[in-house]
């Protein structure tokens, strides 16, 4: 019994990754070290072309370890001399770093010189292949940014901060890939809607309800259930995103047509504010809480309670859950198949379900950055357009989507028939 014993615990601890504390920057030239912020929704995109970068060298994924990640990033931790095909001017190992500061933060530091909160390299616990970077995050000047809507939309809404001089940078260039979105609520709202609508499978909203529940330009249950389904006594919470947020800016593009519009749309193109504790706004004995959260994984945390009333928008590279918060329909139409609602492009990519824009990217030509950095810029640019526009290395993401108008489209199933061409106040038109 104690051989076996024994063999079991050696077996245990062989099986076992081994953690250990490193400097993860030992080794990797400054100029071999990219700073991203920006769009929150493309981050699993990022992670997959890095990987595909890497190629058979050991990637470890690395994060701040908080429960909401502020910061996270990969290292392709290869030997000093690999080089890589996609990335001409790069040699040796590699580290791709990312602020989840929102889609605005991918256009500020660019504009005005200022930083953006980094991982520590130098204090992280790494376990197989991925890490937790202990230290406070350092403070970093911006390389590369994604953002889920074009800076024209930003201008438009008078949100671009004055340029200041020496601060350059190339704005909205086009990824190749896209990002679906979706309204999601709690279960106990979900449930709800089911009743009112009389329906056993997925619940629909349509634009101009929720476009009512963003404007408070409506009642707020009678607006959600119109046929006056019993509910209990407890307030609604519409859980919206700041003003840096490419979600928020393209919630108030598709359903206020926000900064679109030539006049108003739902009697105001202003989405109320709110603050991170909720603002309330009483309609009868009714009470709605405009609460504004931090990333769609706060609004995904509200939206978990089984008991709440609690409704948002997050981009659908979230995978629903086979329990929990729910992604509804809107106007009959839910991105992925009415038997099985986890296929999350199904009707994003066949044109079908319109929520979804197209990704640019910006990235610095700050001269005092130096040659090889923004060599190194340029290619992971280039690197990341080539592989995100390939549809089909998006296949294990849920909500992202090959653009056919990118130049390496393959139009294989996770490549949209439709495109906006660059313009989200377009109307998306059939590529083949």
């Amino acid at each position: 019994m104690q051989v076996k014993k024994l063999v079991l615990a050696l077996a245990v601890a062989i099986a076992a990754p081994s953690a250990f504390a490193a400097d993860l920057s030992t080794g990797v030239t400054v100029d071999n070290i990219m700073y991203v912020t920006g769009a929150t929704a493309q981050t699993k995109g990022i992670a997959i072309s890095v990987g595909r970068l890497c190629g058979t060298n050991p990637l470890i994924t690395l994060t701040d370890g908080k429960a909401v990640p502020v910061a996270k990033g990969w290292k392709c931790n290869a030997t000093a001399t690999t080089t890589y095909p996609n990335l001409p001017g790069v040699t040796g190992p590699f580290v791709v770093l990312k602020n989840e500061g929102g889609s605005l933060n991918a256009i500020t530091p660019l504009r005005n010189g200022s930083t953006q909160g980094q991982l520590d390299l130098t204090n992280c616990t790494v376990t197989g292949s991925t890490g937790t970077c202990a230290n406070a995050l350092v403070n970093k000047p911006e390389h590369i940014g994604f953002a889920d809507v074009s800076q024209k939309i930003f201008a438009a809404k008078g949100q671009l901060v004055a340029q200041t001089a020496g601060n350059t940078y190339t704005a909205d260039v086009a990824v190749g890939a896209g990002q679906g979105f979706g309204v999601v609520v709690s279960p106990a709202l979900y449930t709800l809607l089911q009743a009112d609508q009389g329906t056993s499978g997925v619940p629909s909203i349509s634009k101009a309800q929720y476009a009512s529940l963003m404007t408070q330009t409506g009642g707020f249950w009678n607006t959600l259930l119109p046929n006056g389904t019993a509910h209990a006594a407890l307030p609604l919470t519409l859980d919206r995103r700041s003003v840096t947020s490419g979600t928020q800016a393209s919630a108030e593009v598709f359903f206020l047509e926000n900064p679109c519009a030539t006049g108003p749309v739902s009697g105001s193109v202003g989405a109320t504010v709110g603050s991170a504790a909720g603002q309330s706004f009483v309609d009868g004995t009714d009470t709605l809480i405009v609460k504004q959260a931090a990333s769609s994984d706060a609004v995904l945390a509200d939206a978990a309670s089984t008991t709440a009333y609690v409704i948002g928008v997050v981009s659908l590279e979230n995978a629903q859950p086979a329990s929990s918060w729910k992604f509804l329909a809107i106007d009959g139409v839910h991105p992925g198949t009415a038997n099985a609602p986890e296929f999350q492009k199904t009707n994003l990519v066949n044109g079908r379900y319109a929520f979804a824009y197209e990704t640019v990217l910006f990235k610095s030509t700050k001269s005092t950055l130096g040659a090889a950095v923004l060599n190194n810029i340029n290619d992971f640019s280039n690197a990341f357009v080539a592989d995100l526009g390939v549809g089909s290395n998006l296949a294990t993401s849920n909500g992202l989507f090959g653009d056919p108008l990118a130049p390496a489209a393959d139009f294989g199933t996770d490549t949209s028939h439709y495109s906006r061409g660059g313009n989200e106040c377009a109307t998306p038109l059939a590529q083949w």
